[in-house]
């Protein structure tokens, strides 16, 4: 999950790393949080899943219209010629402890 301001610079020098990394999972999900990481990960802390946000993000791969996104499909992008590379954008919607949403409004490029 990477801050809008650091995405605001670019992540492409960051998903290089990361396709070097051989610990880095290929299905590993990348996104771009609003307002920030810190945030969206301190409130997912409060519904008491483990895995609460990749879930969100499956069920609106599965259900919604998120396009599948993850590691292996976001370098595939990132490196064919003519294609733009995207990431899901998240904003926190907190209504109530109980009651935690993603809005996914948009895709970010990965390049400036």
């Amino acid at each position: 999950m990477f801050d809008k301001h650091f995405a605001k610079k670019g992540v492409a020098e960051a998903l290089i790393s990361l396709s070097k990394d051989p610990t880095a999972g290929s299905r590993m999900q990348i996104d771009i949080a609003n307002p920030s990481a810190q945030e969206i990960l301190t409130s997912s802390e409060k519904v008491q899943l483990p895995f609460h946000i990749s879930e969100k993000i499956n069920h609106n791969i599965e259900k919604g219209n998120l396009p599948k996104m993850n590691l292996n499909v976001l370098l595939n992008h990132f490196y064919t010629e003519g294609r733009d590379g995207y990431l899901p954008y998240i904003i926190i919607e907190e209504r109530s402890i109980e009651d935690l949403r993603f809005s996914f409004v948009k895709t970010w490029a990965v390049c400036p």
